[in-house]
């Protein structure tokens, strides 16, 4: 009997996974002219706040912010000061957890009015990224009185907002009777108004009316800055002037070249946010100073300094051309070798193809249009082949000498790749443009829209297919501009992920295209 049973230290019973109940609160849930500063809310048991800066959310905003803290079983929120007449709701969404198991009491909201009138209305709706097709998660969904211009959307904070879920869902709450402009915002600062940071915007085209009800959905994209500005200016070997901006930059005068100072080329970076001017010698002096003029308005004075001797060198040293891979181009598709400088010539009889060790017949060798890199046709037989490129094989701006180098390279089977055929329901628009998207929502393929319309020779993998409708006709998609209230040009996903299996060829249909 002295030993019949185990030893063993308690369990403790089963694990709390409840999340913290509210016990009591001062001022009371509702409550109407309020006049105070503070709101406390006790707990049943010990809390704790994650992530308050981000999760707790008070509609209409603030300022100064609230004070928020959590102090054994009690959170409180301190004011400075409060607008009259005002229905406020304090949105905690995850932020409130238990101490020992971190269970978050998740949702909880807590409205009170300074005002004789608790408000009611809401509005609700859904935001997607229109670059992605997907939604956009913990974005700020907000309300503006429409009695102010379309300006005052990006000028003053909103009367009214939500925090966008998982889902992009949005619910507006406790909003007063009114007509309103709905955007949303997914922003970087917190600070309720759209910033030069990259911050993706959009808005609605209907006004929002209450106490009509009505669900939303509104596609936000990247907007250009409000004010143009350069970013960064540096002089990167042998002779390249670098010049970085926050936006597109291609209608900017570069003021100071002269005769000791002259450009061989300007290259603009595809958004047109980096420019680089190519000089014909390396500066006698430095700094470079450039006057840079937007609209004849002198936007800013660059001054370009040497950075630290590059892979790059000096302009008597030999360079490499490095080769672009892309997995996802045509089994014929050509060969990039790319240069960081424009080049002047290439010379095909110093470069030649190898299968194994079989010299075998180089393709068509020709200069890119752009100059920035040289087009070499792949053998059309499948299998693994090297490129050897001979010192000289290419001369850049500078008159400069490539070094020799090697390249691998293959031509894959057809057999171990598919392809996709689309199929319209309706006439293909001539401004349509299609776009094929691979996992990680990178284009991989574009072409324009055709009744016969086929991406042939993919990799097997998983795809979307998204169409952009160039309604300017300009050759490309426009983002739109909220603070000119324009809206972004339509795109249409495709619902259904495509599986590419090698030697399959995939119908898809292409429905409800506007």
């Amino acid at each position: 009997m002295s030993a019949c049973a185990n030893k063993v230290a308690p369990t403790g019973g089963a694990k709390d996974m409840d999340p913290p109940k509210v016990r009591l609160a001062n001022p009371e849930q509702g409550t109407l002219s309020f006049q105070g500063k503070e709101i406390s809310i006790a707990f049943d048991e010990f809390v704790q706040l994650k992530d308050a800066a981000r999760q707790v959310v008070v509609s209409p905003p603030v300022f100064p912010k609230p004070t928020i803290t959590a102090v054994g079983k009690t959170v409180k929120v301190e004011f400075e000061k409060l607008a009259d007449s005002t229905t406020y709701v304090i949105g905690f969404g995850n932020a409130i957890t238990d101490v020992n198991e971190s269970n978050a009491l998740s949702g909880y909201r807590f409205v009170f009015s300074t005002g004789p009138v608790l408000d009611s209305l809401q509005v609700e709706g859904v935001a997607f990224d229109i670059t992605t097709g997907k939604p956009l998660k913990g974005a700020m969904a907000m309300l503006f009185d429409s009695k102010w211009p379309d300006s005052v959307m990006v000028l003053r904070t909103p009367d009214h907002f939500a925090r966008c879920d998982s889902n992009g869902v949005f619910r507006i709450e406790n909003a007063s009777e009114g007509s309103y402009r709905l955007m949303v915002l997914s922003e970087k600062t917190e600070n309720y108004l759209l910033d030069d940071r990259e911050e993706l915007a959009g808005f609605s085209t209907e006004t929002v009316n209450l106490p009509t009800k009505n669900k939303y959905t509104v596609w936000a994209a990247p907007q250009p800055p409000g004010t143009l500005r350069m970013l960064s200016a540096n002089l990167v070997p042998p002779a390249t002037l670098v010049t970085a901006f926050n936006g597109d930059a291609r209608n900017v005068v570069f003021e100071g070249f002269n005769t000791s100072l002259q450009n061989t080329a300007i290259r603009f970076s595809e958004g047109g946010d980096t420019v680089s001017h190519f000089l014909a010698a390396t500066p006698d002096s430095l700094p470079v100073v450039l006057v840079l003029r937007n609209n004849g308005a002198v936007l800013d004075t660059a001054r370009y300094n040497q950075r630290s001797q590059s892979k790059s060198g000096g302009l008597r040293d030999p360079f490499k051309p490095s080769l672009l891979s892309d997995i996802y181009a045509e089994a014929d598709a050509p060969l990039k070798l790319v240069a960081t400088v424009p080049l002047r010539a290439i010379d095909p009889s110093l470069m030649r193809v190898f299968q194994d060790s079989v010299q075998v017949t180089i393709g068509q060798v020709s200069l890119n249009a752009d100059s920035m890199s040289g087009i070499v046709t792949k053998p059309s037989t499948e299998g693994r082949y090297k490129l050897l490129l001979d010192a000289g094989a290419f001369t850049d701006c500078y008159g400069r000498l490539s070094d020799s180098c090697t390249f691998a390279f293959d031509v894959p089977a057809e057999k171990m790749r598919g392809s996709i055929h689309c199929k319209w329901t309706s006439p293909a628009n001539d401004k349509f443009v299609v776009e094929l998207l691979n996992e990680k929502s990178t284009v991989v393929r574009s072409l324009p829209a055709s009744d016969t319309l086929t991406f042939l020779s993919l990799p097997p993998g998983k795809y979307r297919l998204r169409i952009l409708n160039d309604l300017n006709g300009n050759g490309k998609w426009d983002a739109g501009n909220i603070r000119k209230s324009l809206q972004p040009e339509p795109i249409n996903y495709h619902p259904s992920e495509i599986t590419v299996r090698g030697n399959w060829e995939v119908e898809v249909l292409l429905e409800n295209v506007k």
